[in-house]
């Protein structure tokens, strides 16, 4: 689940590969953050905002919504298996170069295949 459609902010760039963080964060002290707790909670829920929580003016832990940290973690699984950067890496190069598929080009060889036309 990849959260989408919120205003956003580049990324660090990982493997030649640019990537998109989807949230807008609120920074916040340790103190705060005790007393205001049920609100930061409800913040994170509804708008998918983090909160950074600092301890002694550093940053000591974040607030982030399950679903945001489901797809933080898919997006590790999937990067960290053998072959899948150097697939993306490529893929932007050809889509850079405009050297990439249609969608429809792509489905009309895979309609010819399932027909039995070959490729």
């Amino acid at each position: 689940m990849v959260p989408g459609g919120r205003p956003g902010v580049s990324g660090p760039r990982w493997l030649g590969l640019r990537t998109r963080i989807w949230a807008m964060s609120t920074t916040t002290s340790l103190a705060n953050a005790k007393a205001r707790l049920s609100s930061f909670v409800e913040i994170v829920e509804t708008t998918h905002q983090r909160v950074i929580i600092t301890k002694n003016g550093e940053p000591a832990a974040v607030l982030i919504a399950p679903e945001d940290l489901e797809s933080l973690e898919e997006t590790i699984t999937w990067l960290s298996q053998d072959g899948i950067g150097a697939a993306l890496v490529a893929a932007e190069t050809s889509a850079a170069t405009g050297n990439a598929k249609t969608s429809d080009g792509v489905l009309g060889r895979l309609g010819k295949r399932l027909a039995g036309g070959g490729q």
